[in-house]
């Protein structure tokens, strides 16, 4: 069978969801490994194969309608319920992934909220797995105590604040993927992670 594994990044400014490339890497490499064809696209789609998105959350409507019925759409954000508020209603692009195609989940946490929403197909849990494609990172001289990286937000600022009062030798970076951030894991000693949010903890 031939997959195609699209990768959506609307705009540069959006890297974020650049993040999800060594996800990919390894669903590629799986794939492949099972005896399948498959081609790795940024911002594209490939009538002719089943398609794997990622980030369809962000997909133009335009492109996202030229997808094919046998798509499917790899969830890697946090959707289930947050106790205590009020579910809220699917965006629109949500919403029309939810009628129409597969949806494969990183999390079993996230399958409630699925369920609630809706879907056309039952939603299943593919979990994120080990690939030695992803086993890429150099050796290095350890000189940096603690590493951090993401987007920013005022739990990973406080974090930072916290972690250079005590005299760690901390970096936190933002925008960096593949190589240049693999160089610091390298030097790293502690590889910390800290959620974006303080709500829908899963990845933790």
């Amino acid at each position: 069978m031939r997959f195609h594994i699209a990768h959506i990044v609307p705009r540069p400014e959006m890297h974020g969801l650049n993040g999800y490339q060594e996800v990919i890497d390894s669903f590629e490499w799986g794939l492949r490994e099972l005896g399948h064809e498959v081609s790795v696209g940024l911002n594209t789609i490939d009538a002719g194969a089943r398609n794997i998105v990622f980030g369809a959350q962000v997909m133009k409507r335009e492109l996202a309608e030229q997808l094919p019925k046998d798509s499917i759409v790899y969830n890697l954000e946090q959707v289930r319920q947050v106790p205590g508020e009020p579910p809220a209603a699917p965006r629109p692009e949500i919403q029309f992934y939810l009628e129409r195609f597969q949806i494969w989940d990183y999390s079993e946490f996230n399958m409630e909220r699925w369920g609630q929403l809706g879907t056309r197909y039952p939603p299943k849990v593919v979990k994120v797995g080990y690939a030695p494609v992803l086993e890429r990172i150099p050796k290095a001289e350890l000189d940096i105590d603690v590493l951090f990286y993401g987007l920013p937000s005022d739990v990973r600022f406080g974090a930072f604040a916290a972690l250079t009062k005590v005299a760690l030798k901390s970096v936190f970076v933002v925008g960096l993927y593949g190589a240049a951030r693999d160089s610091l894991i390298a030097r790293s000693k502690v590889i910390l992670n800290v959620g974006l949010y303080n709500r829908s903890r899963i990845f933790e």
